[in-house]
C-alpha cells in the first residue's frame, strides 16, 4: 500500500532566544554529527584499536625471544695481583611446543578485535537510529504545538462567544467562568509545550554536538512523502539474514568461539612447554674479551597438579674447540600454584554462559523477527484506521458544535468532545511517526544498516504541492456523510418515515 503524509514545520524563531543562534540541520547531517561527537562510539572505535595492539603483541609469542647480556667481574686480591673478567652473551630461546596454548591465545585476542569491531558497528547503528528517534520526535512536538495553539484559539473564540452571551443573560455565571477557567489551561499548556520543545531542542544539539550557544533549526522542508513498500523476504528468510548480522547474535557467537579456547588452555595446561635453546658469547680478562663460546640445548617446562618442573639439557663449545662439555639440571617447585584448578573451572563456567547465551539469544531473536514484521505488517492498517477515526471524530465534532451553539448539549460535554479530538490528534501524530520509524526498527532487528532494505521512501514533495499538517486527517469519502454538517442537522430534524415512505424511495 501507499500512503503520503505531508508534514508542516513551525518556525523556530518565537522559541530562539536572542542571545542564542539558529543553525539549519538536516537529518543526514544530525547523523554525522552525532556519531562524530558521541563519546561512547569514538570510546568503542578506542577499544577496537586497544584490541588491535594486544593482537599485534600476542604474534610476538611465535618469535624467539632475544637477551643481551654484559657482565664484569673484579677480584681484588690482598696479596695477590688483583684480576677480573668481562663477559658478553647473546641468548636465544625459541618455544617449539606448549600444547596449542599460544595459538589459542593469539585467537583468542583475533575475536577480541572481532568482537570490538561488532560493539562499535553496533553502537553507531544505534546512534543512528536514536538521533533518527529524536529528530522526528521533535517533529512530533512540533505538530504537537500546533494542536495546542489552534486548541487554544477555539478557546478564545468560545470565550468571546460566551462572555458576549453572559453579558446579554444567555449563560450562566457557572458556564462562563468554566469557560474562562479552561482557557487559561490552554494558555499554560502552550506556554508548557512551547518550554519542553525548547528542552528538546536543546537535548537534540547536546546529543549532535552543537555549541551552548546553538540551537539546531529543523531543515525547512515544506512537507515529506512517505511511501512504504512490502517486505519481499518471508520469516524464515528474515530469521537467516538476522542469524547472519545481528550485531548481538555475531558477538555471542565470538563470545561462544573465544569461551572455548580460553577452556581449551586451561584444559591442556598440563601439557609441557618445549623450548630450544642457545647462547653466543665472547669472554676474556680484557677489553674487548676474545674467548668465544657458544651453546645450544632444549628446556622443558611441566606444570603438574600445582607444582612446576623444569630442565634443561645444554651442550656447551668453544670456538676453538678447547674445550666442550654439556650441561644438565632441574628445578621443582613445590605446590607454587595453589589454586591451579580454579582458571579451569572458571573457564568451564564462562563456557556454559556463552553456549546458553547463544543458545537463548537464537530463540529469541526468532520470535523477535517475526513480532517485527508483523508489526510492520499491520502498522499500515492501524495508520488506516487511525486516520479515518480521527476524519470522524473531526466530523463529529463540527456537529457538536452547531449543536453546542442550539443548547442541545451541556458546556461540559462539548468541551469534554474537544478534549477527546484534541486527544485524538495527537495519537494520529504519534502513531505515523512510529509508522515512519517502524521500518528502520525492522531493519536493526535484523542487524542491517539503517534504510538497506528501502522499506519506506521519504522525499520531498514538489514545489507545487501543498503541505499539509501531520494532524489533519483525510477527508471522509463522499458518499459516507453530507458535506455540509448543516445538511446533518436537516436530516436529523426531520420527521421520521413511515414504511410506505421508505418503501416508496
Amino acid at each position: 500500500m501507499r500512503g503520503v503524509w505531508p508534514i508542516a514545520f513551525l518556525g523556530l524563531a518565537c522559541l530562539i532566544p536572542g542571545d542564542l543562534g539558529a543553525r539549519r540541520i538536516d537529518l543526514q547531517l544530525a547523523e554525522e554529527m552525532a556519531l562524530e561527537h558521541d563519546l561512547e562510539l569514538r570510546a568503542a572505535k578506542f577499544e577496537t584499536r586497544i584490541a588491535a595492539e594486544a593482537l599485534a603483541g600476542r604474534l610476538r609469542d611465535f618469535f624467539p625471544s632475544l637477551s643481551v647480556n654484559y657482565r664484569r667481574n673484579r677480584a681484588v686480591a690482598r696479596r695477590d695481583i688483583d684480576n677480573g673478567t668481562h663477559s658478553v652473551q647473546l641468548s636465544l630461546s625459541q618455544p617449539v611446543y606448549d600444547g596449542g596454548r599460544t595459538l589459542y591465545a593469539y585467537e583468542v585476542a583475533r575475536l577480541d578485535v572481532r568482537m570490538a569491531r561488532e560493539r562499535a558497528s553496533e553502537l553507531e547503528n544505534n546512534l543512528r537510529f536514536g538521533v533518527r528517534a529524536a529528530y522526528f520526535a521533535l517533529l512530533g512536538q512540533f505538530q504537537n504545538l500546533e494542536i495546542d495553539r489552534e486548541s487554544l484559539q477555539n478557546a478564545r473564540d468560545l470565550w468571546e462567544r460566551t462572555r458576549l452571551e453572559y453579558a446579554q443573560g444567555a449563560v450562566t455565571a457557572l458556564d462562563y467562568h468554566q469557560v474562562e477557567n479552561e482557557l487559561r489551561r490552554r494558555e499554560l499548556g502552550v506556554e508548557q509545550s512551547t518550554a519542553a520543545l525548547q528542552d528538546s531542542l536543546n537535548d537534540f544539539g547536546r546529543m549532535i554536538g552543537l555549541e551552548p550557544d546553538e540551537l539546531p533549526e529543523l531543515y525547512p522542508l515544506e512537507s515529506y512523502e512517505f511511501e512504504q513498500h512490502p517486505v519481499e523476504l518471508d520469516s524464515e528468510q528474515l530469521f537467516r539474514l538476522a542469524l547472519e548480522n545481528r550485531p548481538d547474535i555475531r558477538q555471542a557467537r565470538l563470545a561462544l568461539m573465544r569461551s572455548r579456547r580460553e577452556y581449551l588452555i586451561t584444559k591442556y595446561d598440563y601439557l609441557p612447554t618445549i623450548a630450544l635453546t642457545g647462547s653466543y658469547g665472547k669472554t676474556g680478562n680484557d677489553w674487548p674479551p676474545t674467548n668465544t663460546e657458544y651453546s645450544f640445548g632444549v628446556n622443558f617446562t611441566f606444570r603438574i597438579f600445582g607444582n612446576t618442573l623444569t630442565t634443561d639439557v645444554t651442550r656447551l663449545h668453544s670456538a676453538n674447540e678447547t674445550r666442550s662439555g654439556y650441561s644438565q639440571g632441574g628445578q621443582l617447585n613445590v605446590y607454587d600454584n595453589g589454586a591451579w584448578r580454579e582458571p579451569h573451572m572458571r573457564n568451564e563456567l564462562e563456557l556454559m554462559r556463552a553456549l546458553e547465551t547463544d543458545t537463548q539469544l537464537r530463540r529469541s531473536v526468532e520470535s523477535e523477527v517475526r513480532r517485527s514484521l508483523r508489526d510492520y505488517q499491520r502498522y499500515a492498517t492501524e495508520l488506516e484506521i487511525g486516520d479515518r477515526d480521527l476524519a470522524i471524530q473531526e466530523r463529529r465534532f463540527r456537529i457538536d458544535q452547531l449543536r453546542h451553539r442550539r443548547g442541545e448539549i451541556a458546556l461540559s460535554e462539548f468541551l469534554e468532545r474537544e478534549l477527546e479530538l484534541r486527544r485524538a490528534r495527537t495519537e494520529l501524530v504519534a502513531l505515523r511517526i512510529e509508522h515512519i520509524l517502524r521500518a528502520n526498527q525492522l531493519e536493526l532487528q535484523l542487524g542491517l544498516p539503517l534504510d538497506s532494505l528501502a522499506l519506506m521512501e521519504i522525499r520531498r514533495l514538489n514545489e507545487s504541492g501543498a503541505p499539509r499538517r501531520l494532524w489533519r486527517s483525510t477527508d471522509l469519502p463522499e458518499a459516507d456523510s453530507p458535506q455540509n454538517p448543516e445538511e446533518i442537522f436537516t436530516e436529523l430534524d426531520a420527521p421520521p418515515q413511515t414504511d410506505a415512505e421508505e418503501s416508496s424511495r
